[in-house]
């Protein structure tokens, strides 16, 4: 079973046709988006558009979740003054910039998503498997995960999920994914 995950579209509506047009092409079994449709980009109402129009099940970002509740904080780690100035010029934008239709889908968005799937593994058949995806901070506590961090910092939060679940991040501009539970 092929299942496509993308995420951090970030209102940039050729990237995201450019992977439509890619997804066409490999013909994923499913879809899911984990977040992050609006900001930085001058597109956010299109890219919300096209996810809906394609109801493509999909999780709230940060930044969905504040533009979804017209804040003036995307919830982003920022480190340093030039980075936090920016990110405050692109929220007052996307903020200016949504539709209030396209906002309330925001505001209906889920904090995480489990699916269960049949797998194929090997030719030993199939057997069912538990995938949850989700945002693991609140916003304004977002930190970059990284490959290395000890999977004991997550298995907390993924332990009251139980069955398998998987780790999926994009949130430094390439995806990391591992089983948390073993």
């Amino acid at each position: 079973m092929k299942i496509a995950l993308f995420s951090d579209i970030h209102a940039n509506l050729p990237a995201l046709q450019a992977l439509f047009e890619d997804l066409e092409q490999t013909k994923p079994d499913a879809m899911y988006c984990l977040g992050d449709l609006v900001g930085y980009n001058i597109w956010p109402n299109e890219v919300i558009n096209e996810i809906r129009k394609r109801g493509i099940p999909t999780i709230a970002g940060n930044y969905d979740f504040g533009v979804g509740r017209n804040s003036d904080d995307c919830g982003c780690a920022y480190k340093t003054k030039e980075d936090k100035a920016m990110g405050a010029q692109s929220i007052s934008y996307s903020n200016q910039q949504i539709g209030e239709e396209e906002r309330n889908y925001l505001r209906t968005l889920p904090a995480h998503i489990s699916v269960s799937r049949r797998c194929r593994r090997g030719d030993a058949g199939g057997d069912e498997r538990v995938i949850t995806a989700g945002h693991l901070k609140l916003p304004g506590q977002i930190e970059v995960i990284n490959p290395e961090l000890p999977l004991a910092t997550l298995q907390g939060f993924d332990a009251r999920i139980g069955e398998d679940v998987f780790e999926v991040l994009s949130l430094t501009g390439s995806l990391n994914a591992r089983n948390v539970l073993g």
